[in-house]
């Protein structure tokens, strides 16, 4: 874990020029409500729309039935913009 945190840490961020859907769970109330407004820190990476899903469950669990429904169904919605 210890690695991972000195990783973590020595990262440089690049602005990312694209868009980016970004799933957010509702259950994690570990996060301010100012961090969660500001796109969970994206806001200062990406420069292009962030489209936010919130999705029920914590950051997990979104990933299990019966939350993972909301992100196959937001996918489905999102992705055919984008690829044509």
């Amino acid at each position: 874990m210890e690695q991972n945190n000195q990783s973590g840490s020595a990262y440089q961020h690049q602005p990312y020029d694209g868009d980016l859907l970004l799933f957010r769970a509702t259950d994690d109330l570990f996060y301010g409500e100012d961090y969660r407004r500001s796109a969970l820190g994206w806001r200062s990476v990406v420069l292009g729309e962030i489209t936010v899903i919130n999705v029920t469950g914590d950051h997990m669990g979104m990933l299990q039935d019966p939350h993972v429904a909301a992100i196959a169904q937001a996918l489905q919605v999102h992705l055919p913009q984008k690829l044509s």
